[in-house]
């Protein structure tokens, strides 16, 4: 599932970085064109800003943009936009749910912000950004994913349900 955000952001980025504990999912990641980074056992249960610390020892960037890999509707522009708002200066980015609730399918941060951040279970990014993708844990959530994006594409080309 991951390939589909992987792909993504091997448009959008010079570099791009693929953590995990999988050594299959490294190696896949690996022949795509990113970079892999071991993910060790003490951080299978960690928060994300820990696993984002252990990744920036060896990105060493200024700033990091991190995809969710189960958020497959994810758009590009999405991503390409929260690197230009992390260029424009903003410490930290990060998209969330319709109705303005938390979300991370999309989180990015400078490595100052990073290093320094106060609670890792709770964001407080100077940007939100709305973003209409489905968190996919399940089959059900696959299919409520295709769901969703046929509503989201509709709300933009002004059709509705015509029966």
């Amino acid at each position: 599932m991951f390939q589909w955000n992987l792909e993504k952001c091997l448009l959008v980025f010079d570099e791009v970085y693929v953590s995990s504990d999988s050594d299959k999912i490294l190696d896949f990641a690996e022949r795509l064109g990113a970079f892999g980074i071991k993910r060790p056992e003490e951080l299978l249960e960690a928060t994300n800003i820990e696993c984002y610390r252990h990744a920036q020892n060896y990105m060493q960037s200024d700033a990091f943009v991190a995809v969710q890999a189960n958020s497959r509707e994810t758009g590009v522009r999405l991503i390409k936009y929260t690197k230009d708002l992390l260029l424009l200066g903003n410490e930290e980015v990060k998209t969330c749910h319709i109705d303005k609730t938390d979300y991370g399918s999309i989180w990015g941060m400078t490595a100052e912000r990073l290093k320094n951040y106060p609670d890792p279970l709770s964001a407080n990014p100077e940007v939100w950004i709305k973003d209409y993708s489905v968190d996919i844990h399940t089959i059900e959530d696959l299919y409520n994913s295709y769901e969703s994006f046929r509503k989201y594409k509709q709300s933009f080309s002004g059709s509705g349900n015509r029966s």
